[in-house]
């Protein structure tokens, strides 16, 4: 934490102000590595020389409520203060500075948490930055869930009959520019955005039960709610909502770590985030999903191995489906760019 809590009954300084104020614009401006939801700032840095006003405090505040409302829904909020005075049970909403009214870092008895003033606003910022298992929550009603991209639908088809490995590259572009596409890819994903992976496959195989076809709809489902369910690939981690004891998932992010860090987890070297196998005769199958990132792109490999080698080797028959869409956030507080999305072909 790059700033401390002012002396109680103290003028705030513009090195206090300035303090924080670089703190909310590290989550809501550009920021760096995990941090930065890359937003305008109302509030900015102040001369040394200024006197902290009403105005000052109020453009902070606007800020503060801007990130908490991205996050929770509500408004900035404070108590109990980073000195552990204050009634633990004590949270109210940021307090408005009024014209005319002298900033002082609190009252003079502040565990009666009466008015706290200028510390309020470190402690609300605090209460933003705590989430360190899950810092890049979005609240609902602040993101989008999208299906297509730039007039096209992110879903693509195979329908002929296929044996060995068949697979497609996503390939996701945060700009044409790399400077500013990384900048882009970094504030979308530490905003809360999101991939989500679907598949599905219904057999046409009506030979002999059991064959592939049956075990591969039955291992992807002939659904898109089914098999495997929803793939999720965010900020920290890879999740999924089917239950079967033949998945694996690599719980593998963007980022290396949810505290403060410049480093990826997802190099340039493909990386296995996801894996669900087949079952019974046909357990060497497998669905699986591969990230890696360069500069301001991200890649999935898509993939699907029919490594069965049975005798006979029988081709599967059947519609595969595979369909992607993104959580983008999107809102009166926090907006990010819709990167470009390629789905490539399945074959």
């Amino acid at each position: 934490m790059a700033y401390t809590l002012v002396t109680v009954t103290n003028i705030v300084t513009a090195s206090d102000y300035n303090n924080l104020q670089a703190e909310v614009a590290k989550l809501l401006g550009a920021g760096s590595g995990n941090r930065g939801y890359g937003q305008t700032m109302t509030s900015g840095q102040v001369a040394q020389s200024q006197t902290i006003t009403a105005v000052h405090m109020n453009n902070l505040k606007t800020d503060l409520d801007k990130i908490a409302m991205h996050q929770t829904g509500a408004v900035a909020k404070t108590g109990p203060t980073l000195t552990g005075n204050d009634n633990a049970n004590e949270v109210s909403d940021l307090g408005i500075v009024n014209a005319g009214n002298e900033i002082l870092a609190g009252s003079t008895s502040e565990a009666t948490a009466v008015t706290r003033a200028f510390n309020d606003y470190q402690q609300a910022l605090e209460n933003l930055r705590k989430p360190t298992t899950d810092p890049f929550r979005v609240a609902a009603g602040q993101f989008e869930v999208l299906t297509a991209a730039g007039g096209s639908n992110l879903e693509v088809s195979y329908s002929t009959n296929w044996n060995g490995t068949i697979s497609h590259t996503i390939t996701i572009s945060f700009d044409n520019s790399s400077s500013q596409g990384v900048a882009n890819m970094r504030h979308f994903f530490n905003a809360g955005g999101a991939f989500r992976f679907n598949v599905k496959f219904a057999t046409t195989d009506t030979s002999t039960q059991p064959n592939k076809g049956t075990n591969w709809q039955g291992m992807l489902g002939n659904t898109f709610e089914n098999g495997p369910g929803t793939v999720e690939f965010n900020a920290i981690t890879s999740t999924h909502t089917g239950s079967s004891s033949t998945i694996t998932n690599f719980n593998k992010g963007l980022w290396a770590t949810a505290a403060e860090t410049e480093s990826y987890e997802i190099g340039s070297s493909n990386e296995e985030i996801f894996r669900k196998e087949g079952s019974s005769t046909y357990s060497a199958n497998s669905y699986k999903i591969f990230a890696r990132q360069s500069g301001h792109q991200l890649f999935f490999l898509v993939q699907f191995n029919d490594d069965d080698t049975g005798n006979p080797d029988e081709d599967v028959q059947g519609t595969l489906d595979s369909k992607l869409s993104l959580v983008r956030p999107i809102g009166s507080n926090v907006q990010v760019p819709v990167p470009t999305i390629n789905m490539g072909t399945i074959s």
